[in-house]
């Protein structure tokens, strides 16, 4: 099945670190036609180093067993330093170390992933991780785009298209001298 080209301006970066460079290599292949602007780091001080950065990608694929610093490592000190969760990070680990799912998630881990990697499960959990942090990011402007709205000293209004009010903000409600409540039994031709 051919893969289409994705124009580089809408390509999610992923960042891919493994001990196993075999492994790392075909992943990179795989990932980049699947869409991905991949990118790769050879240590864990590496990706701690790039996760920290100001140009952290959206999405990392970290394994377990890393020289310099371990992923679960990398985890726990990117979480603990970052007030926001702007990178998706999964571990990779052995089947035979299913035990550390619970470790990994404690450690600030979004998702782990058990070798030999299946590329299809991969793609669907970076498309998962890309999601959730769109949907991450569409609260966090909702939550900014609400508190501007009830805090601000212009009187400000969600209306219907017939004029009924949905929401309004208590300068709004200051300014016409109408209580929330009774302005929402109240229209704009109302008023």
């Amino acid at each position: 099945m051919a893969t289409a080209a994705v124009p580089e301006a809408k390509r999610s970066r992923v960042l891919l670190a493994d001990a196993d460079k075999v492994a790392m290599v075909h992943m990179e292949q795989l990932l980049t036609k699947s869409g991905y602007d991949v990118m790769t780091a050879e240590d864990g001080l590496e990706v701690l180093k790039i996760l920290q950065s100001g140009q952290s990608p959206s999405l990392a694929v970290v394994g377990w067993s890393l020289p310099g610093l371990e992923g679960i490592e990398v985890c726990r000190q990117y979480r603990k330093a970052s007030t926001a969760a702007s990178t998706w990070l999964m571990l990779l680990t052995k089947w035979a170390d299913h035990n550390d799912r619970g470790a990994a998630l404690e450690a600030g881990a979004d998702d782990i992933l058990y070798k030999p990697v299946d590329v299809r499960e991969l793609r669907l959990r970076l498309q998962i991780g890309s999601q959730t942090l769109v949907e991450r990011a569409l609260r966090e402007s909702e939550q900014r785009f609400q508190s501007a709205f009830e805090h601000s000293g212009v009187g400000m209004a969600l209306v219907t298209l017939n004029g009924e009010f949905l929401q309004t903000n208590e300068a709004l409600s200051t300014m016409l001298g109408f209580s929330a409540a009774e302005m929402h039994k109240t229209s704009l031709q109302q008023v």
